[in-house]
């Protein structure tokens, strides 16, 4: 089984953003992902994947990623305050 960067990233989108379990993409594709799906998730993991779709060029899931880590992020400095 090869790494494949773009696999790698597909992977951690379909988890991050779509909600998909890591253990069957692992299973039915290879198991390779750009964050670590078994422990929480950081702000710089997906702004890692925002950053390959922005070079990509695939400015549907990079509106995606973006709405995602606004949401997100911004929740939680609420819940701080």
């Amino acid at each position: 089984m090869n790494w494949n960067l773009h696999r790698a990233m597909l992977n951690s989108y379909f988890v991050i953003i779509r909600d998909y379990d890591p253990y069957l993409l692992m299973k039915n594709n290879s198991g390779f992902f750009a964050h670590d799906p078994t422990s929480s998730l950081n702000k710089e993991d997906v702004e890692g994947v925002l950053s390959y779709f922005e070079e990509e060029e695939d400015y549907v899931k990079c509106k995606e990623i973006n709405n995602f880590i606004k949401t997100k992020w911004s929740l939680e400095n609420i819940k701080k305050k």
